[in-house]
Parts: structure tokens; sequence; C-alpha cells
């Protein structure tokens, strides 16, 4: 059985698991392919920048 270490903050992402890229951006959660791609490598400084931005780019229905 693996422990997991309750310390360790979840990565925060608005992903919604329904990704489709279209003119370069996700119609699931509006951000850019750079934005997804680079991920897993930005500061949590650039990610809470990324998180904090309006999708006006995002058609919800």
């Amino acid at each position: 059985m693996r422990k997991t270490n309750k310390n360790t903050p979840k990565l925060k992402s608005d992903c919604l698991g329904i990704c489709e890229r279209r003119s370069g951006y996700c119609t699931g959660c509006g951000r850019t392919n750079e934005e997804i791609f680079d991920w897993i490598i930005l500061s949590q400084d650039e990610k809470d920048a990324i998180l904090a931005q309006p999708r006006a780019d995002l058609k919800k229905p």
C-alpha cells in the first residue's frame, strides 16, 4: 500500500478533462496549448497567474 504525504499540495489546474484543442486553445479549460504543455515546469506563481486570468476566449454553454 502506498502512503501519501498529506503535506504535499495537490496540483491545481483548471483542467476539466474534456480537452479538445482548436485554434490554439483548449475548448474545455480555455488555456493555450503552450500553457498546457508547460504546466508541469511552471512555478506556482506562474500557474496562479494563469488560473486568475479571465478566459474571454472560452465559450461556455
